[in-house]
């Protein structure tokens, strides 16, 4: 899964090139790309850096008045929100960044808004480390043998 994370983000690279200069409309087209890729890998245990990329493009999205502002934060806090709940190798940084981006917005909102994600965000940590488990046994380089086998059968029966 992790070469096809790779090409995927290689294509978004692609995309946000192509659109870069094409305004509001290519900035939405490069929305639909990361949607589109986060769709078919954002489950994935190496996805941590797509989401962070996902996240830095929203960021840097222009606002031009107050409620454009509000609607940039909104989408960027559902990202956050799904980043934080999938089981990645990047699960800890996500919510350091998570908790930076609610307290930089509004300390009063964060409070509540990590209170609630706090529980989601530890169940997804410790999924993630029992997955990571299963992960580790697996040779990525080396062809089909017993032992890779076994390893390939545990993860798939964890994931399941």
């Amino acid at each position: 899964m992790a070469v096809i994370s790779c090409i995927l983000r290689c294509y978004i690279r692609f995309i946000r090139k192509v659109n870069d200069k094409k305004g509001m409309e290519g900035q939405e087209e490069t929305r639909k790309a990361f949607d589109f890729m986060l769709n078919c890998v954002g489950a994935d245990i190496a996805s941590g850096p797509v989401w962070m990329e996902y996240i830095a493009f929203l960021k840097s999205l222009p606002a031009i008045n107050g409620q454009e502002e509000s609607h940039r934060m909104t989408t960027v806090r559902k990202v956050y929100q799904k980043a934080i709940v999938t089981p990645t190798h990047h699960i800890e940084q996500l919510w350091k960044d998570y908790e930076n981006f609610e307290n930089s917005v509004s300390r009063q909102l964060a409070k509540g808004l990590i209170s609630e994600y706090q529980p989601k965000y530890n169940s997804a940590r410790a999924v993630y480390r029992e997955r990571k488990k299963y992960v580790d046994e697996i040779d990525w380089n080396m062809l089909a043998e017993e032992m890779q086998w076994i390893a390939w059968k545990r993860l798939l029966s964890f994931e399941k």
